[in-house]
């Protein structure tokens, strides 16, 4: 079941255009790889319904970002190393890089 609802996420994903990391690898390369655009990852749930409101926003975004930017899907529970180091405690949470660098955000509440 797991498995078919991951197919059908997938799908979902790529129709919106919207490129997923499955594991730290992934996610390392995405972050060295980025160069002269913000990287946006979004770290949370496929299954849960503010992850996928936040998608649908990005999949909106993309297009005009194109040349500005890269918007890669990341699952929480895939890379946990992951969610320590940025001290994600909400979900869906995106995270900001550029030329590999962390871009800290603050958003004005507690």
């Amino acid at each position: 079941y797991q498995r078919r609802v991951r197919e059908i996420y997938q799908k979902k994903m790529s129709w919106l255009g919207l490129k997923s990391l499955n594991s730290k690898k992934e996610v390392d390369e995405a972050i060295l790889q980025t160069q002269d655009k913000v990287l946006i990852l979004r770290f949370g749930r496929e299954q849960d319904q503010s992850s996928l409101l936040i998608d649908d926003i990005l999949s909106k975004t993309e297009r005009a970002l194109k040349k500005m930017g890269v918007i890669y899907l990341v699952e929480v529970d895939n890379v946990p190393i992951y969610i320590q180091y940025f001290d994600i405690k909400l979900t869906p949470a995106l995270v900001f890089f550029f030329n590999s660098q962390h871009l800290k955000c603050d958003y004005g509440y507690n």
